[in-house]
């Protein structure tokens, strides 16, 4: 069966319990929490616990899912200094997703780079191998969103795909 869910990209205004709401009233069955962007859901890896408690029984209780968080987190970067830094904010996004009940965290490959190569893709597949080692245990995959970026089409992300190790990755389109 075939979910609809729809992002809060695109009402970055309305507080969290508008979401909910409107996820409820317009017969959503998931809301994909989009962080990063500063917007007034106030839902971040900075949320305390007592907020992310909050959030998931809100989301609970209307019986709407999170499905998935979504960053901005990017690894083709060639400055290990960057990626690591990217790998650490992925590794409390993960745990953020882990607490509101989410499966999968978004993430680019990016980086700030015009394209992909071998070297950035071999980038790209190391930081998901750290990241879907370390969130294994907490039911949260880290997956690849392709279509733009720097991933543009299959070609790309089957060059990141094919260095791939840990067993919790994931791509979507």
């Amino acid at each position: 069966m075939i979910k609809l869910s729809f992002m809060t990209f695109v009402c970055p205004t309305w507080e969290i319990e508008k979401i909910a709401k409107f996820a409820k009233d317009a017969n959503y069955d998931g809301v994909e929490i989009r962080v990063d962007e500063g917007h007034k859901h106030d839902v971040s890896s900075k949320s305390s616990s007592e907020r992310r408690k909050y959030v998931r029984n809100l989301f609970g209780e209307t019986g709407i899912e999170i499905p998935c968080v979504a960053t901005s987190i990017q690894y083709g970067s060639a400055d290990p200094a960057k990626r690591k830094e990217n790998i650490d904010y992925a590794k409390v996004n993960l745990d953020l997703a882990a607490d509101l009940g989410a499966k999968v965290v978004r993430m680019f490959a990016g980086g700030g780079i015009p394209k992909l190569t071998e070297e950035s893709a071999s980038y790209i597949a190391e930081a998901f191998d750290e990241v879907g080692d370390y969130a294994k245990g907490s039911g949260v995959t880290p997956m690849l969103e392709c279509g733009h970026d720097i991933i543009k089409g299959a070609i790309e992300a089957s060059e990141v795909i094919k260095r791939i190790k840990t067993s919790n990755f994931g791509v979507l389109w």
